[in-house]
């Protein structure tokens, strides 16, 4: 099973602060790919971050040929795990063509589940987000 973790923020202010994100992959309990950035956007929050590292992950696992393969997501944000794998909706706010986007990559998958991790657990990914980047990373999202 492939593991991906996933993390976002937006600081020193969210809403409105610089959206960063990181996302690692874990296959046979090894890292085998880690990635951080700096969004490229205005209307940026905390959960357009988090979002954005589980978009970059996910579209690492499709580029990489792992959508066949059984995934475990993992992330810290209640938000994006119930709206990706439980029963909640998208509803309003910056994060919606992300959030969106990031249902239609997951239905791309033919074995993927979320789960909701404590932060602590999510420390590598987290770590990640604390990284700023100079060059900025254009998320793709469905507006």
């Amino acid at each position: 099973m492939i593991q991906m973790y996933f993390d976002g923020g937006c600081g020193p202010k969210n809403p409105g602060g610089i959206a960063t994100f990181g996302f690692h992959i874990e296959e046979d309990g090894k890292t085998t790919y880690s990635m951080y950035g700096t969004m490229d956007e205005t209307n940026t929050s905390n959960n357009v971050a988090e979002y954005g590292g589980l978009i970059m992950g996910l579209l690492w696992l499709k580029e990489n040929n792992k959508h066949q393969q059984s995934i475990q997501v993992m992330g810290d944000s209640k938000l994006v795990i119930s709206q990706m794998f439980r029963h909640w909706r998208i509803k309003n706010g910056a994060y919606v063509p992300y959030a969106k986007y990031a249902k239609q990559l997951v239905s791309e998958f033919s074995d993927i589940r979320g789960k909701l991790i404590p932060r602590y657990l999510n420390s590598k990914a987290d770590e990640l987000t604390r990284i700023y980047s100079t060059e900025k990373i254009k998320v793709p999202s469905v507006n």
